[in-house]
């Protein structure tokens, strides 16, 4: 007893030495001194004269305080001063930093120290820098770069108190390296050896913390590293003691199995909790404006707003906004929502192989959706998973004769995938495969070559007459609204173009487009490592003799549905990460089968449980903007579609219409804050700029024309970021002259922001 009390009063001891290692005082920074690289980021070069040295900023620059993280506020001095020529105005720059409200200024065109206390919203510094965002109108140089202000020397020095986040998360580091070090040293040694091992292992950071700051990482582990490294490091302790101890392996590696997943699920927690502050991703925001203007003013999908994608967004889209609101927590619930009932079909369709094997599969891919941000929220693809899930959870009931309730389930695996098509006609890839194996699985072995196509003909009559439904209901609903012949005008003539754009939304040709089609499809959206993780888990079902032939049919179902998704992204000739979210659904659904190499002792299944547990623990990594201990994320779209939106709020009256110029720029996501109503069938832009001589794109600019005119919108709001994005390539531009003498006429401008302009009508 005494010796684990001095051993504890030892790690208490380190872990206080580790809480506050040496302070930095004042330090000045010269913009072509040694540490400007690090401090300087997206800055012009150095640039000097005979009395001063400075750096230009560019459209979006950065200056950090890394050393400075664990204050709660810092004082920067800086001499800034905009272009200096004659008549020269001032320049506006908007500062922001970490999550807090940015602020601008206007810089003259001459020196000025300016002195700037700055401090995080949150427990703690999230991104320590001082962000300048902003460029002169006129910069005056030769050579046309789009400079912002001129900055001279910083001097940095702490302000306030030292927070306490950092310090508690370095006294956790000591006790879990110390922990862990003594846990696995005690594999070998003696009690008193591992001890005082680990005590040794342990005083390494502290040392560096105190001696060699510069060559330790910036920020300390925060509580998503260690809740890793607990979960890893003791399961990889069990999984080790399965291996010395043959006659209790199983016990030994279900015990890893539990550490390591303990620890996953305690992170999918934190991050479902965090992750209800984020906003929309702005093709999300589209979609649910669109499906806004469908569920409260009634507009029809084609015929009162152009779009690309099927009916099925825009009425799922309806349909979550009714039951959960258009707000930000409202969508935000809706999408965990969503999240959780996928994760319960995930769940339900493996349990019948095990209970670990449905919680390693659910908890893996819950953590991969969140992972992907705010971008990945809602997207199309996350919703046709939720009725694809489904379809699997009546896949996996065994019934036990080819009854009507057979048949039933064939329907209702078809009416799921129909739903699917409905957002993605592609999705129904998977119907064949479901169906197919589901129903071979109803045919005992010895039934008559007759009977069993008689069989097999009404299974997929059954599924067929589910999956018409709800496309039925769609077409239906097309034809009563009277946009029928505005979706066919798109899918005919419009879709064959936008496919031809590829994934930087440039245009190619038909010879370039295979090749582009072929070496993007090799990528696999960089989800190789689970193709390897899949691989392990199939074999792993393949070894077990305990499965029976079904659990066997409807694993090669998975293993079948994980080729078939895998080309899904090509037919619509887009591979950003949204589209493999199929392909990786079911490849992790075949790495969860790796789980079943628990129950098997042996050398070769312990290396198959390592490098799957290895590849999740680095995988679980948190969304870049999940900011555990910071305020809800902020960024320059956030701050320009909060901007457009106040304008809107305050300016625009119930009968006034509002024409955006955008995409995904933010003009959208505000109009949907402020509930205008857009002045064309045209919300979004891009349909004007790329493939500028087809017949199809000139009718949609002269029809935008037409009805621009016709409404005249009393406010017009067009984005001129290129974080739009905007089109390129052949036969692509970003010029409407029709529309640009049309603005130049009737309106004037009257609020220049970071990358929009708003016009008014001038009568």
């Amino acid at each position: 007893m005494l010796v684990h009390l001095m051993y504890l009063a030892a790690i208490g001891m380190l872990a206080a030495l580790a809480a506050f290692p040496p302070a930095p005082g004042l330090q000045r920074i010269t913009v072509d001194g040694a540490r400007a690289p690090e401090v300087f980021d997206h800055f012009w070069g150095a640039e000097r004269n005979g009395t001063a040295v400075w750096r230009w900023s560019k459209d979006q620059s950065t200056i950090h305080f890394r050393a400075y993280r664990e204050y709660s506020g810092v004082i920067l001095s800086m001499p800034l001063t905009a272009p200096q020529y004659p008549d020269a105005p001032a320049v506006a720059i908007t500062f922001a930093t970490d999550t807090a409200p940015p602020f601008t200024l206007g810089i003259p065109p001459h020196w000025r120290t300016y002195r700037l206390l700055l401090a995080p919203r949150g427990w703690t510094w999230m991104h320590p820098g001082l962000q300048l965002t902003g460029v002169a109108p006129y910069s005056g140089t030769a050579d046309r770069r789009a400079l912002g202000v001129a900055v001279g020397e910083v001097r940095m020095r702490p302000a306030g108190e030292r927070l306490w986040l950092p310090a508690a998360l370095r006294c956790a580091t000591v006790v879990v390296v110390a922990l862990l070090a003594h846990a696995w040293l005690r594999l070998r040694m003696s009690l008193s050896v591992s001890m005082a091992g680990s005590l040794i292992i342990t005083l390494i950071p502290v040392a560096g913390w105190h001696l060699a700051p510069d060559m330790m990482v910036a920020e300390p582990p925060g509580i998503w590293e260690l809740t890793l490294m607990v979960g890893s490091g003791f399961a990889g302790l069990w999984l080790v003691k399965s291996y010395a101890i043959s006659d209790q392996a199983a016990g030994y590696r279900k015990r890893a199995f539990d550490w390591l997943f303990g620890a996953l699920g305690f992170l999918l927690a934190l991050a479902l909790v965090y992750s209800l502050r984020w906003r929309l991703g702005f093709d999300t925001a589209n979609m649910m404006y669109l499906g806004w203007l469908v569920e409260r003013h009634g507009l029809a999908p084609y015929r009162d707003f152009v779009v690309q994608n099927m009916p099925g967004t825009y009425l799922f889209s309806a349909t979550i906004g009714r039951l959960f609101g258009y707000s930000d927590p409202g969508l935000r619930l809706a999408d965990q929502t969503l999240m959780l009932i996928l994760l319960a079909s995930m769940f339900a369709a493996l349990r019948p192989l095990g209970v670990r094997v449905g919680c390693a599969a659910a908890i893996v891919f819950g953590l991969l959706y969140l992972r992907g941000g705010m971008y990945m929220a809602l997207q199309r693809e996350f919703l046709l998973l939720i009725p694809i899930g489904l379809a699997l959870v009546i896949a996996s009931i065994r019934h036990p004769t080819a009854s009507m309730h057979v048949y039933l389930a064939l329907g209702a695996i078809g009416l799921l995938f129909g739903l699917a098509a409905t957002i993605k006609p592609h999705a129904i890839l998977g119907l064949p495969v479901v169906v197919g194996w589901y129903a071979w699985m109803h045919l005992s072995p010895g039934v008559q070559t007759h009977e069993r196509f008689t069989f097999m003909l009404k299974a997929g009559v059954a599924a067929m007459v589910g999956t018409s439904l709800p496309l039925l209901a769609i077409a239906g609903y097309l034809w009563q609204s009277g946009g029928w012949s505005y979706f066919l005008d798109v899918a005919v003539n419009y879709w064959p173009l936008y496919n031809r754009l590829d994934r930087v939304h440039q245009t190619m040709d038909g010879i370039n487009y295979p090749l582009y089609v072929w070496t993007n499809w090799l990528e696999l959206g960089g989800h190789h490592m689970w193709l390897i993780t899949a691989c392990i888990g199939v074999v792993a079902s393949l070894r077990d003799q305990t499965l029976d032939r079904n659990q066997r049919l409807f694993i090669q179902m998975l293993v079948a549905l994980a080729i078939v998704y895998s080309i899904y992204p090509i037919p619509a000739g887009k591979f950003w990460s949204y589209h493999w979210l199929p392909m990786l659904f079911f490849l992790v659904l075949l790495t969860a089968l790796s789980f079943r190499f628990l129950e098997h002792p042996g050398r070769l299944h312990l290396f198959a449980l390592l490098i799957v547990g290895a590849a999740i623990v680095a995988a679980a990594r948190p969304a870049p903007e999940l900011h555990l201990f910071g305020g809800p994320p902020t960024g320059r779209k956030f701050q320009r579609t909060d901007q457009i939106a106040a304008f809107l709020r305050e300016r625009v009256g119930p009968d006034d219409r509002v024409q955006t110029l955008d995409w995904t720029g933010g003009a959208n996501y505000a109009a949907l804050i402020a509930q205008t109503i857009p002045a064309t069938s045209f919300v979004e832009d891009f349909y004007f700029y790329h493939h500028i001589s087809h017949p199809t794109i000139q009718r949609f600019r002269q029809r935008f024309i037409d009805e621009f005119e016709a409404t005249r919108p009393r406010f017009v709001i067009q984005i001129t970021a290129d974080d739009k994005p905007w089109v390129s390539g052949p036969d692509t531009t970003r010029a409407f002259p029709e529309l640009d003498d049309y603005l130049a006429r009737e309106y004037r401008p009257i609020v220049f922001g970071d990358g929009y302009i708003i016009y008014e009508r001038r009568t």
